[in-house]
């Protein structure tokens, strides 16, 4: 999914590279330097117990130019398949676009909200992989050929550009490890009291990136008078004896899980240095 939309170009360049590598046992210099510099991205974070989703994108580079290679210079019958690959993947992004917005495939409650956009973007990534695809069908160089590629491109030019409009409609920031730092901060939470309980690997590692300390599980550290951040976990479920304030429970988030619990002991002030109200 790192490569939408270019996922299917992808997979078929891979293939193919593959295939031919083994049958000719060698290949260009170049390509090898190129293999190698995205394979150490790939390998060494995926060794790397911190994982944040930028990490990949030093190997982006070396996989466009693998891409703009398999789609120039391989022979026409290996161009026949990736037009085959090409309109599958619109198909099945069609089809997969029609069911969420049909709601014939559910979300997670905690993304149901973003049904609507990505029906949207998946139609949007139909059509334009469509066009890719059929402008192979035109001779090549002519202005049909060059009509569809500009069409196509321009979807995803389109889409890339209205991201920003996108995701302040679909309050996307609350998904983001970013946004929940900023929110965290912004509350003036002093981070040695605060503990994470149900939250996601990425997310917690994120957050430790973000807050610049090692965030503990509640389980493992419980306190007596701190916060907890959940996912989807709130007072009524949480089992401690202790007094227990949802302060992000009058919030309108599009994510509908992140609750920052607020626990105090029976003797000490119920007090939080800034007010609920959202950011």
């Amino acid at each position: 999914m790192t490569f939408l939309p270019w996922t299917a170009i992808f997979l078929w360049s891979f293939l193919s590279g593959a295939q031919r590598l083994l049958r000719a046992r060698c290949t260009k210099e170049s390509t090898w330097f190129l293999l190698c510099w995205a394979g150490f991205c790939f390998g060494f974070f995926t060794i790397s117990q911190s994982k944040l989703p930028g990490y990949i994108l030093p190997a982006i580079p070396a996989i466009a130019l693998l891409l703009a290679y398999s789609v120039s210079y391989f022979p026409s019958a290996s161009v026949r398949s990736l037009v085959i690959t090409l309109l599958a993947a619109a198909a099945c992004f069609g089809v997969t676009a029609g069911l969420v917005l049909r709601s014939v495939i559910h979300l997670t409650t905690k993304y149901d909200s973003l049904s609507p956009l990505l029906g949207t973007v998946l139609y949007a990534l139909t059509i334009s992989v469509s066009l890719l695809g059929l402008s192979f069908f035109a001779k090549h160089g002519s202005l049909g050929q060059a009509l569809l590629i500009g069409s196509s491109l321009s979807l995803i030019l389109l889409l890339f550009s209205s991201a920003g409009l996108f995701i302040s409609r679909a309050r996307l920031g609350s998904l983001s490890s970013d946004w929940l730092a900023s929110e965290l901060l912004l509350d003036e939470i002093q981070v040695d009291q605060l503990r994470v309980l149900h939250v996601p690997r990425s997310y917690r590692y994120s957050l430790n990136y973000y807050l610049h300390t090692e965030l503990k599980d509640w389980k493992d550290y419980p306190v007596q008078d701190g916060y907890v951040l959940s996912d989807g976990v709130y007072c009524d479920q949480l089992q401690t004896q202790q007094k227990c304030v949802d302060l992000w429970g009058m919030r309108d988030f599009s994510s509908g899980g992140w609750a920052l619990l607020r626990l105090t002991s029976d003797h000490s002030a119920d007090s939080h240095p800034r007010s609920w109200q959202p950011h």
